[in-house]
Protein backbone atom coordinates (compact mmCIF):
# COMPACT_ATOMS: atom_id res chain seq x y z
CA UNK A 1 0.00 0.00 0.00
CA UNK A 2 1.81 3.46 -0.97
CA UNK A 3 1.80 6.22 1.64
CA UNK A 4 -0.77 8.05 -0.12
CA UNK A 5 -3.23 5.60 -0.11
CA UNK A 6 -2.60 4.77 3.95
CA UNK A 7 -2.46 8.44 5.00
CA UNK A 8 -6.23 8.40 3.08
CA UNK A 9 -7.42 5.47 5.03
CA UNK A 10 -6.10 7.13 8.16
CA UNK A 11 -7.58 10.19 7.47
CA UNK A 12 -10.98 7.94 7.00
CA UNK A 13 -10.60 6.16 9.85
CA UNK A 14 -10.36 9.60 12.16
CA UNK A 15 -13.33 11.55 10.31
CA UNK A 16 -15.71 8.59 10.24
CA UNK A 17 -17.71 8.07 13.46
CA UNK A 18 -18.18 4.84 15.29
CA UNK A 19 -22.13 3.49 15.22
CA UNK A 20 -21.76 0.21 16.84
CA UNK A 21 -25.23 -0.95 17.03
CA UNK A 22 -27.56 -3.69 15.87
CA UNK A 23 -30.68 -3.48 14.13
CA UNK A 24 -33.43 -6.60 15.19
CA UNK A 25 -35.37 -7.42 11.75
CA UNK A 26 -38.88 -8.79 12.40
CA UNK A 27 -37.08 -12.12 11.78
CA UNK A 28 -35.37 -12.09 14.95
CA UNK A 29 -32.26 -11.57 12.94
CA UNK A 30 -29.42 -8.97 13.98
CA UNK A 31 -27.71 -6.84 11.83
CA UNK A 32 -24.61 -5.41 13.56
CA UNK A 33 -23.82 -1.13 11.92
CA UNK A 34 -20.30 -0.43 13.07
CA UNK A 35 -19.66 2.88 10.76
CA UNK A 36 -21.26 5.01 8.60
CA UNK A 37 -19.84 3.31 5.48
CA UNK A 38 -21.80 -0.10 6.55
CA UNK A 39 -24.97 1.69 7.51
CA UNK A 40 -25.43 3.02 3.68
CA UNK A 41 -24.78 -0.77 2.71
CA UNK A 42 -27.30 -2.01 5.33
CA UNK A 43 -29.97 0.79 4.34
CA UNK A 44 -29.78 -0.24 1.08
CA UNK A 45 -30.00 -3.80 1.33
CA UNK A 46 -32.32 -3.97 4.59
CA UNK A 47 -34.71 -0.41 4.12
CA UNK A 48 -34.21 0.00 0.48
CA UNK A 49 -34.52 -4.02 -0.61
CA UNK A 50 -32.29 -3.09 -3.67
CA UNK A 51 -32.22 -7.37 -3.76
CA UNK A 52 -35.43 -8.37 -2.74
CA UNK A 53 -36.70 -9.34 -5.79
CA UNK A 54 -33.84 -11.05 -6.69
CA UNK A 55 -33.57 -13.10 -3.50
CA UNK A 56 -37.24 -13.85 -3.46
CA UNK A 57 -37.02 -15.39 -6.88
CA UNK A 58 -34.31 -17.58 -5.75
CA UNK A 59 -36.05 -18.67 -2.90
CA UNK A 60 -38.95 -19.82 -4.55
CA UNK A 61 -37.00 -21.29 -7.59
CA UNK A 62 -34.96 -23.34 -5.01
CA UNK A 63 -37.89 -24.38 -3.43
CA UNK A 64 -36.27 -25.73 -0.16
CA UNK A 65 -33.62 -27.55 -1.85
CA UNK A 66 -29.88 -27.80 -0.69
CA UNK A 67 -28.33 -24.68 -2.47
CA UNK A 68 -25.17 -22.27 -2.53
CA UNK A 69 -25.65 -18.69 -2.46
CA UNK A 70 -22.53 -17.25 -3.58
CA UNK A 71 -21.69 -13.47 -2.11
CA UNK A 72 -18.55 -11.94 -4.42
CA UNK A 73 -17.62 -8.99 -2.49
CA UNK A 74 -19.32 -9.63 0.81
CA UNK A 75 -18.00 -7.02 2.59
CA UNK A 76 -19.49 -7.64 6.00
CA UNK A 77 -22.00 -10.16 5.34
CA UNK A 78 -25.73 -8.01 4.98
CA UNK A 79 -26.64 -10.16 1.35
CA UNK A 80 -26.01 -13.22 3.06
CA UNK A 81 -27.68 -12.04 6.09
CA UNK A 82 -30.90 -10.97 4.41
CA UNK A 83 -31.26 -14.06 2.27
CA UNK A 84 -31.36 -15.88 5.45
CA UNK A 85 -33.87 -12.81 7.28
CA UNK A 86 -36.05 -13.72 4.03
CA UNK A 87 -35.99 -17.20 4.26
CA UNK A 88 -37.45 -16.59 8.13
CA UNK A 89 -40.19 -14.53 6.77
CA UNK A 90 -41.31 -16.67 4.12
CA UNK A 91 -40.84 -20.08 6.31
CA UNK A 92 -41.16 -18.94 9.23
CA UNK A 93 -38.35 -20.84 10.96
CA UNK A 94 -34.54 -20.92 10.86
CA UNK A 95 -34.44 -24.27 9.19
CA UNK A 96 -31.97 -22.46 6.00
CA UNK A 97 -31.28 -25.32 3.63
CA UNK A 98 -28.84 -23.22 2.11
CA UNK A 99 -25.07 -22.56 2.33
CA UNK A 100 -23.71 -18.78 1.97
CA UNK A 101 -20.33 -18.96 0.81
CA UNK A 102 -18.84 -14.99 1.39
CA UNK A 103 -16.09 -13.77 -0.39
CA UNK A 104 -14.33 -10.83 0.35
CA UNK A 105 -10.70 -9.77 -0.47
CA UNK A 106 -9.63 -7.04 2.06
CA UNK A 107 -8.64 -8.71 5.32
CA UNK A 108 -9.63 -6.65 7.93
CA UNK A 109 -13.39 -6.77 6.09
CA UNK A 110 -12.77 -10.08 6.01
CA UNK A 111 -12.32 -10.38 9.75
CA UNK A 112 -15.31 -8.29 10.24
CA UNK A 113 -17.51 -10.62 8.15
CA UNK A 114 -16.77 -13.84 10.09
CA UNK A 115 -17.12 -12.58 12.93
CA UNK A 116 -20.35 -11.49 12.14
CA UNK A 117 -21.26 -14.56 10.62
CA UNK A 118 -21.52 -15.70 14.65
CA UNK A 119 -24.20 -12.99 15.34
CA UNK A 120 -27.08 -14.67 14.67
CA UNK A 121 -25.69 -18.52 14.90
Amino acid sequence: MNLVHRLICRLRERLTPELGFRIRQPSGLAARVDSVEEWVIYDEIFQGGEYDRAIDRMLATADGRPSTVLDLGANVGYFGLRVFDRWIARKGNRQFPFRIAGCEGVAAIHAKLVDRAQDNG
